[in-house]
């Protein structure tokens, strides 16, 4: 199985480090721990003869991730992954959730209407809807392409909704602070016309978090 062998092959390599990656992450940060195993999060199937696990890491909510060959049983690299929220918000001043919900047949993650209290006196000042399907450790890209399915399971509904509402795809992420140099998101030409295809904007929230590596500390 797939699984006890990913987790032998992380269990190895967080003792006795072969990749130089793991042995200066190591010096910076600590992997989550539960009954003496590191915390794996998920392990995703990449591809044919392909996995990455994602491990959870102290005080931080991005992920120490672990690519590996499972036919030849060997680790074939190791990165830092961002952790990234991805989901799509409605918002109107002047709607109820309940009628932002009649334009759509999508269960939404969460909602709360314009009027309804918020941490005692305070009061929301417009209606929101957001919808998200569930999340787990996974690249940007991989993140947008899940939640456009099930956005799509409903299009003309999620059209409907950002006809008559504020709909824009929210991204937040967490990147490794590392030597500075985040990286940054790509969507390809297909995934932005499906995004335009359901009539929908994108916004972006980036963080930084955690120690830098060591070559910039010793700066």
């Amino acid at each position: 199985m797939i699984r006890p062998l990913v987790k032998q092959l992380i269990a190895q390599e967080l003792t006795t480090p072969t990749w130089e990656v793991t042995k200066q992450f190591l010096t910076i940060h600590r992997i989550e721990q539960q009954e003496g195993e590191a915390v794996v999060l998920h392990i995703a199937d990449t591809k044919e003869g392909y996995a990455t696990a994602y491990l959870a890491v102290e005080e931080t909510r991005f992920y120490l991730a672990i690519s590996i060959d499972t036919t030849a049983a060997k680790i074939t690299n190791v990165h830092t992954e961002a952790f990234h929220d991805v989901w799509l918000r409605a918002t109107s001043e002047k709607l109820t959730t309940a009628h932002m919900l009649q334009l759509t047949s999508l269960t939404p993650l969460r909602q709360y209407t314009r009027g309804d209290s918020r941490r005692g006196t305070f009061k929301y000042t417009h209606s929101v809807v957001d919808f998200r399907p569930h999340h787990e450790p996974d690249t940007f890209e991989n993140h947008v392409g899940k939640l456009l399915d099930l956005l799509e399971q409903d299009a003309d509904g999620i059209r409907a909704l950002a006809n008559e509402t504020e709909c824009i795809i929210r991204v937040a992420s967490y990147f490794h602070n590392g030597n500075t140099v985040l990286g940054g998101h790509f969507l390809d030409a297909r995934t932005l016309k499906r995004i335009s295809n359901l009539n929908l904007a994108l916004d972006f929230d980036l963080y930084v978090e955690g120690n830098f590596w060591p070559e910039v500390i010793d700066e």
